[in-house]
């Protein structure tokens, strides 16, 4: 972003509520299970990801990457924060725990601290993803977590023509968001193809959602689809894994960087040298007002933030 550019503001969702439990006045959708928001998290999205055996997997290759997980449609955090806790209680060795999520309408501070006094085991968790909250500014807001062990890279934008601004290789897939007669835009042949180009031959999926557009969306792009029986009453949920890939298609050895967010349009500092992506917790491209402001903000959370602007090297 150039210094004459201005930082884009987000207006929140606006929220009905129905017994504590918000509902998206846009998609007249409820945000988790009236049934039991966090027990369909661990059902749909752990357990169909085989995610706490994954997560203390060693092998050469991925001792020095995290394990990366992809979610559309951020929400409350439920999923963030369940999969938290579920690998803070696993025993060393464990692999670190990334994990990306694009929200194009996000909650107010106030209204995610509303949704998330549902569930009182994950007050400690909830406190601090409250805490780090960033403001509702468009683009992408580094949270860091246990020493940098867990990090979270939230993106205020869309799924369909943002994500793919980001360089990064996804382990699991968490597809949320509202159902596909809520929100169709959302569930497309876009999003599909960024996914098969993100993925490997391990990479999973699961979605409480077993609409016809997405199972064929998904086949198509090169997912072995599942089926199986849906939480709280739902008929169906489906899961699965990548088995397609296309070489010519889809580099090799795309690291994810969590330090950086690489968009394709990302600017060159004028002396490459002087940055050590070791040195920064995270380093903010572009010091317009909108780099200035997420700056300041990851400042005022305690992390080592380097300012880079196409007119300077490191401000």
């Amino acid at each position: 972003m150039s210094n004459n550019q201005h930082p884009k503001s987000i207006k929140p969702v606006q929220l009905k509520w129905q017994d504590g439990t918000p509902l998206s006045t846009q998609h007249e959708d409820y945000y988790f299970s009236l049934k039991n928001g966090l027990e369909e998290t661990r059902y749909v999205y752990l357990a169909k990801n085989q995610l706490p055996q994954r997560w203390l997997r060693q092998t050469t290759e991925s001792e020095n990457s995290p394990f990366t997980i992809v979610e559309t449609g951020f929400g409350t955090g439920l999923n963030f924060l369940t999969a938290w806790q579920t690998w803070q209680k696993l025993p060393k060795p464990k692999r670190t725990f990334s994990f990306i999520s694009i929200e194009k309408y996000p909650l107010t501070k106030e209204d995610l601290t509303r949704s998330l006094a549902n569930w009182p085991e994950l007050k400690t968790f909830s406190q601090k993803l409250i805490n780090q909250y960033p403001y509702l500014v468009q683009g992408s807001h580094l949270l860091s977590f246990d020493h940098g062990q867990v990090k979270l890279q939230l993106i205020f934008g869309d799924v369909n023509s943002d994500l793919d601004a980001y360089s990064f290789n996804a382990d699991c897939w968490f597809l949320d968001g509202f159902s596909p007669n809520k929100n169709p835009s959302m569930w497309s042949d876009t999003l599909f193809k960024l996914m098969a180009k993100t993925s490997h031959s391990q990479t999973t999926f699961s979605s409480f959602s077993a609409a016809g557009v997405v199972r064929r969306g998904l086949a198509n792009a090169g997912f072995e689809v599942k089926k199986s029986k849906g939480f709280g009453g739902k008929r169906d949920m489906i899961f699965g894994t990548f088995i397609k890939r296309d070489a010519s298609a889809h580099p090799k050895n795309t690291q994810p960087n969590w330090s950086i967010p690489t968009p394709n349009n990302q600017l060159k500092p004028a002396n490459n040298s002087s940055i050590n992506s070791n040195t920064y917790d995270a380093i903010v491209i572009g010091a317009g007002l909108a780099g200035i402001t997420t700056a300041a903000s990851l400042t005022e959370k305690g992390l080592n933030v380097a300012l880079v602007d196409q007119n300077c090297s490191i401000c």
